[in-house]
């Protein structure tokens, strides 16, 4: 329901720079003033039947303008005849008039949406930004899961005819897109970054940028997109192991070096076959074994990790390996004032006020703890990783 109300502002919201409202305003007094004149002249002239109160009146002038013509209520006398086919003649064209404006608008949403132009209105969902060969691999495993996935935002520069079959391929979940270059402050308010959850920084090697290092444009997109959502969680991906540091000092929680395991994995091949094939079939996206982060049951909170472990065990055969955890780093200006707000704090906000994002970051952080003592108490806000089998698609 608020989905629908919230569609519906956005028409009126750009209607109403266009001729809509002179239209409706101009529809209501022409309705008014027809109804008091024919209820005034078929009353007097003995139409009491049909013209017996305003409102009797009113229902004929609006069935007439909307040329539906129920025929339950009529004029008798010739002044009164008159006026309906001033109604008639008047409300074809302005019935036509508003429901061209109204079409108009839809028309030219439709075309902004093919072309990635219109304004995002989602919140809390995630945007990708960039592309390459991985991109519709990970976009199709994020909507996967129906019903947890949120709203996904894709923003690139592809051509209109690759982007409309990515958009074809994704089903269940919604998808919205966004043509631009994702460095650009711009393109990213229209992708509502200040509302988004996620933003994932791909490599792009379809930019039409040549001469420009993909990790150089996703280091600054870091910047940029932490500029306008301080409290985003930001992972990116990179080629060059040496860009690594300055996403770091952009806030970006999760950085995936291209790469950056080939070491691990060709090292225990040569000596350990066994480590390169189990990380292998973990890691990967075909159906088997894999690694999730699952929420615990509200049972085991406050329980030892040997007794989460025995749950999962039991349950679904699932392997616990590891507690995930979100805490809070940084401060924001009311940590730092006192509870009784003085006149010394009192001033000390107003000075800051606007400028908090500017002086102050608060924003959660990821802890990832791998096999924790049995000891180790479940807390309300723990995630579980879990090597368990991958559920089928639905």
């Amino acid at each position: 329901m608020s989905g629908l109300l919230d569609k519906l502002r956005d028409i009126w919201g750009a209607v109403r720079q266009d001729r809509l409202p002179r239209i409706i305003v101009g529809l209501f007094c022409l309705i008014l003033t027809v109804a008091v004149a024919v209820y005034l002249v078929e009353h007097v002239g003995g139409n009491i039947k049909n013209f017996s109160s305003m409102g009797d009146a009113l229902w004929w002038a609006i069935v007439t303008m909307t040329t539906v013509g129920y025929g339950d209520i009529t004029p008798i006398t010739p002044l009164g005849r008159a006026l309906a086919l001033l109604v008639m003649a008047s409300g074809i064209g302005l019935t036509a008039l508003f429901t061209a404006t109204v079409a108009s608008y839809l028309v030219e949403k439709k075309i902004l949406e093919g072309r990635g132009m219109e304004d995002i209105k989602f919140k809390r969902h995630i945007i990708i930004c960039g592309w390459n060969s991985r991109a519709m691999n990970i976009v199709e495993k994020i909507a996967e899961n129906k019903s947890k996935s949120p709203p996904l935002v894709l923003i690139n520069e592809l051509p209109e005819e690759h982007i409309a079959n990515v958009l074809r391929t994704i089903k269940g979940v919604q998808v919205k897109y966004v043509r631009g270059d994702f460095v650009h402050e711009g393109v990213l308010q229209r992708a509502n970054v200040a509302d988004a959850d996620v933003v994932l920084l791909l490599m792009d090697t379809y930019h039409s940028r040549p001469e420009t290092r993909p990790d150089d444009r996703t280091v600054l997109a870091a910047f940029t997109v932490r500029d306008l959502n301080p409290k985003i969680r930001l992972c990116a991906e990179v080629e060059n192991p040496e860009s690594i540091p300055h996403l770091k000092r952009a806030g970006v929680e999760t950085v995936v070096s291209l790469g950056g395991y080939n070491d691990f994995l060709l090292t225990n091949a040569a000596v350990a076959p066994g480590v390169t094939l189990a990380v292998q079939e973990i890691l990967s996206f075909e159906r088997g074994q894999s690694l999730q982060q699952q929420p615990f049951p509200h049972s085991l909170v406050e329980k030892s990790f040997k007794e989460a472990s025995s749950h999962f065990r039991n349950q679904g055969g699932g392997l616990l390996v590891g507690v995930a955890r979100e805490e809070q780093e940084g401060m924001n200006l009311d940590d730092i004032l006192s509870g009784d707000m003085s006149a010394i704090d009192r001033y000390i906000k107003k000075k800051f006020k606007g400028l908090e994002q500017t002086y102050f970051t608060k924003r959660n952080r990821l802890i990832v703890n791998i096999n924790p003592p049995d000891d180790y108490v479940i807390k309300q806000n723990d995630t579980a990783l879990v090597i368990a089998q991958e559920e089928q698609p639905s």
